[in-house]
């Protein structure tokens, strides 16, 4: 048995499918120690496809945050590259230098929250 966790890079399902096609007594199972089958559940609600959609930070001109850890290892996906090119102060068409600016609203201490404009630090109680 192959046991991992999500996978939703083609690459690795290839390497993956040759490895089962090579010894076809490998089942590959997929699990998830934090579930995201409630927001697969609400994206497939809203918009009838069970997929999580991918954010692009680098065209955001603010992003608040709700103990989403997106540098981090939330929902398997890699957002720091796109968040880092959002924060590169650029010039606008004004003239202006301008980027991203970042809130964090955490209960614990995170990847993003520790790269946040600011920080605001809730309890757990709160958080639920």
């Amino acid at each position: 048995m192959l046991l991992t966790s999500t996978i939703v890079s083609p690459t690795t399902t290839k390497i993956i499918n040759s490895l089962i096609a090579e010894y076809p007594n490998i089942k590959h199972v997929e699990y998830d120690s934090v579930s995201e089958s409630a927001a697969l559940d609400a994206h497939e609600k809203m918009y009838g496809i069970r997929a999580l959609p991918y954010y692009d930070f680098q065209k955001a001109k603010s992003i608040v945050s709700f103990s989403a850890d997106f540098l981090g290892d939330w929902q398997g996906s890699n957002y720091d590259h796109d968040y880092v090119k959002g924060r590169i102060p650029n010039r606008g068409v004004d003239g202006k230098a301008s980027m991203s600016k970042h809130i964090q609203i955490e209960s614990n201490l995170s990847i993003t929250g520790s790269n946040a404009d600011l920080r605001i630090k809730i309890t757990r109680s709160t958080s639920s």
